[in-house]
């Protein structure tokens, strides 16, 4: 039981920090060690992301969990993580060097990022691995007390997000400054509340 929550907290160590790092790292300026990049591409660049964990979620994990094993993916994804991580510092020396010949990112940069993205598809397959584990060696009353645990965590993260996403943002011709953002976001944020 120790075995399983320790994992399952490790997963979420490393998917918070990478998550809270990367957009940093993207618009940080490249002479400061970032990529220097404007908000509509990181939000690309997120979005895809997250739409191809989605649907590498959908149709690849079951499948990688019947053929290779639970053990196999969740070691498979926290590999991932090394090459998440140590890409930052390969995708400033690229940039870096790209800036350098044309003025702007080069190619390589842009593979380098769909690189890191797709170790980070890999990476999120220690979510569904733990979860998993979770349920073969957790007995049923603690499984479900931790299915709500880590069910409340996503969503409050899930706020947090919403909140520093849409809190800054600064719309054009307009002295409201994001507040109507927050009223966008706020019936969802009751509706997840209410089903709570």
């Amino acid at each position: 039981m120790i075995i399983a929550c320790a994992n399952y907290s490790f997963v979420a160590l490393i998917d918070i920090s990478f998550r809270t790092l990367q957009p940093v790292f993207l618009s940080t300026p490249i002479p400061l060690g970032g990529l220097g990049l404007d908000p509509p591409v990181i939000g690309t660049i997120m979005a895809f992301s997250g739409a191809l964990n989605g649907a590498f979620t959908i149709f690849f994990f079951s499948r990688m969990t019947d053929y290779f094993g639970v053990r196999w993916v969740y070691l498979l994804g926290m590999t991932a993580a090394v090459p998440c991580f140590s890409l930052f510092p390969i995708l400033n020396l690229l940039a870096r060097n790209s800036i350098g010949r044309s003025g702007e990112l080069g190619p390589e940069v842009w593979v380098a990022v769909g690189l890191q993205v797709v170790m980070v598809v890999l990476n999120s397959m220690c979510c569904g691995a733990s979860v998993h584990f979770n349920e073969v060696e957790l007995p049923l009353e603690l499984f479900h007390s931790f299915g709500r645990f880590r069910r409340s965590l996503h969503l409050h993260r899930r706020r947090l997000a919403q909140q520093s996403l849409f809190g800054g943002y600064k719309w054009n011709h307009s002295t409201v400054c994001g507040h109507r953002a927050y009223g966008r976001t706020s019936p969802g944020e009751l509706g997840i509340l209410i089903v709570d």
